[in-house]
């Protein structure tokens, strides 16, 4: 019976708890320009509200314009409250007129009341327009050396131009140029004294650098100069006095200023240098001192003793020179007739015992020289006037086919047999002929 009772009860509960309650309205406060505004309340409480300070913003920075080109900027504004004025275009906060106040500016504007810092100037040197400042002016330097034709003169022309050789090196230089002009350089300067040491045949204007004296330095040359500081080449030597300071025939030839007719005639090594030849350094002397081959009765005391003493026929072979000294040996080993000590015993005693064994000047190594050499001693001494050989027949150790020998008419004039000594030869009969007027002269090589 109790259930039963209970049982409507819970029912009527359980329908009141699912009725719909009344909603309740949202508080707050509803003042958009607050710092509090709650935009879901809709029930204003009174006092709710809550306001910034004036000139502030509820975060409590200072309201004001913070656009540096505002007229009312505020430099201590921490918040943008859009409040910024700004000037009419072209004129700044006062109501000035902007623009360029500098009249030598490009830009310049004669109506702007303030400088905006907008001036604008031309390249240095030159106008607005371009044209280019400077010296306008050829008769000026500064016209040639500035680096470019100028369009307007700027008072820059100071120095006269003056063009010429600006070249030391040369003649017509000019030490007041100051424009170079290198098609009037001309002329060679250098030392224009023949005498000096650096003198220059090729120069055309003197520069003052002469010096020393030319000259021949040489103490052995015949023109030796005691004064001159520089050798000029024209030492001119006497083949003598260079023979006897010790230098050598080829060296007289090679190394001095001497010619081979220079060197003939001269003495050396105990006689008279009549021939040498330079490729092999050889030579010839003729002895100063003759022998006769005559006694005081004009009877033949020496000559070949017999024929066939050489071996070889002048005229079968060329005849030339250095062949005397073989002749003399041939000589002394095919003939055996005569002697040197019994020139009177069983035959004539030889030409060539008297040449080979001569000590004269204290050489041993003298022969009778052949016809050629004796030819040599005529062209080279004696019809050049080196060396005087009076009217003489002077034999030679040169045969013909036949067995004469060769005699050399040396000399100048008429023997006394009346034959003219003009450097001819002549053949002599080879065997107990008498001649008279018969001389030999050694001679040797070097």
């Amino acid at each position: 019976m109790k259930k039963l009772i209970y049982l409507p009860l819970l029912i009527i509960i359980f329908i009141s708890a699912c009725e719909e309650k009344p909603e309740l309205g949202v508080e707050g406060c509803m003042d958009e320009s607050s710092c509090n505004f709650n935009d879901e309340a809709d029930i204003q409480l009174e006092n709710s509200c809550e306001f910034a300070v004036p000139g502030y913003n509820c975060d409590d920075e200072k309201l004001g314009c913070m656009d540096q080109n505002a007229c009312n900027y505020d430099e201590n504004a921490q918040a943008y409250d859009g409040s910024c004025i700004f000037p009419e275009e072209g004129y700044n906060c006062d109501g000035q007129l902007l623009g360029c106040m500098d009249e030598i500016a490009c830009n310049y504007n004669d109506d702007a009341e303030f400088d905006d810092g907008t001036c604008v100037y031309p390249p240095p040197g030159q106008d607005c327009s371009g044209l280019l400042y400077g010296c306008t002016d050829d008769a000026y330097l500064e016209y040639y050396t500035q680096g470019f034709v100028a369009d307007i003169d700027d008072g820059s022309c100071q120095t006269i131009a003056i063009f010429g050789c600006m070249d030391q090196s040369f003649c017509s230089y000019n030490q007041f140029a100051n424009i170079d002009n290198p098609s009037a350089c001309n002329g060679l300067p250098g030392c224009m004294d023949p005498t000096t040491c650096n003198y220059n045949p090729l120069a055309d204007c003197p520069d003052g650098s002469c010096y020393g004296l030319l000259g021949c330095d040489d103490p052995i040359a015949t023109n030796y100069n005691s004064f001159a500081t520089c050798d000029d080449g024209s030492c001119v030597y006497d083949a003598q006095t260079l023979l006897n300071s010790g230098v050598t025939p080829s060296q007289v030839i090679n190394q001095y200023n001497v010619t081979l007719t220079d060197l003939y005639g001269c003495t050396y090594q105990g006689g008279i240098i009549f021939h040498f030849d330079l490729g092999n350094n050889r030579g010839l002397i003729y002895s100063t001192s003759e022998i006769s081959i005559y006694n005081s009765n004009n009877n033949v005391i020496a000559f070949w003793s017999s024929g066939q003493c050489m071996n070889q026929g002048w005229g079968s072979t060329s005849p030339n020179i250095y062949t005397g000294e073989s002749n003399t040996t041939t000589i002394e080993q095919n003939c055996n007739e005569g002697s040197m000590s019994n020139p009177f015993g069983g035959g004539l005693f030889k030409f060539s015992s008297l040449a080979s064994s001569s000590t004269f000047a204290g050489y041993n190594d003298w022969y009778l020289p052949s016809i050629d050499e004796l030819q040599v001693v005529y062209m080279n001494l004696v019809s050049t006037g080196k060396y005087f050989i009076g009217p003489r027949l002077m034999a030679s150790s040169t045969e013909d086919f036949t067995y004469n020998y060769a005699i050399m008419t040396m000399g100048t004039g008429i023997d006394i047999n009346g034959t003219q000594l003009t450097g001819n030869v002549i053949l002599y009969g080879s065997k107990n002929s008498a001649y008279t007027d018969v001389f030999l002269t050694p001679i040797r090589t070097f």
